[in-house]
């Protein structure tokens, strides 16, 4: 009796572990409109703090705890989305854009802030205005399109770099 009950024991250890275990997840997100891969892309295990973030070509690998968890997919101007893992091991996500959040949303150089939280001026320019026949530079392509930045040139070469404030 003593010698059937070691050897059941013996015999669940391993299986207890691996059923207590999780299991990887991988996958590539992409945009919808073409296709192309959506790099720093969040993906959380929903309810959990565990996540993990696309690399440069979109992909990513997380571990899930279980068969009935939910990842949650978010990027700034993406609609969220959740999708069920249940038997997939590799889950391809085309996220779709939020074009109303868009709006909402200004990059600054510092960060990121919303319209309504920033305080001073904001000035837009094309890229279509900048003239990048006389230079190669972004800094003196900017020179004398937005009021109030100042670019000056480090020294007289034109491989130099700029001062932008």
């Amino acid at each position: 009796m003593k010698r059937m009950l070691l050897v059941l024991l013996v015999i669940s250890v391993p299986v207890v572990s691996l059923w207590a275990q999780g299991r990887t997840v991988q996958g590539n997100v992409t945009a919808q409109d073409d296709k192309s891969p959506l790099p720093g892309v969040n993906v959380v295990v929903k309810g959990t703090t565990q996540g993990a973030i696309t690399d440069a070509t979109g992909a990513f690998s997380i571990e899930v705890p279980s068969e009935n968890s939910i990842l949650t997919f978010s990027f700034i101007g993406y609609t969220q989305q959740d999708v069920m893992v249940g038997s997939q091991s590799m889950i391809n996500v085309s996220m779709l854009p939020d074009i109303t959040s868009l709006d909402e949303v200004v990059v600054v150089g510092y960060g990121s802030s919303s319209k309504k939280a920033l305080t001073g001026a904001v000035e837009k320019i094309n890229v279509e205005n900048l003239n990048f026949n006389t230079s190669q530079n972004i800094g003196v392509g900017l020179q004398g399109r937005a009021a109030g930045v100042q670019v000056t040139q480090n020294s007289g070469s034109p491989e130099s770099g700029v001062n932008i404030r």
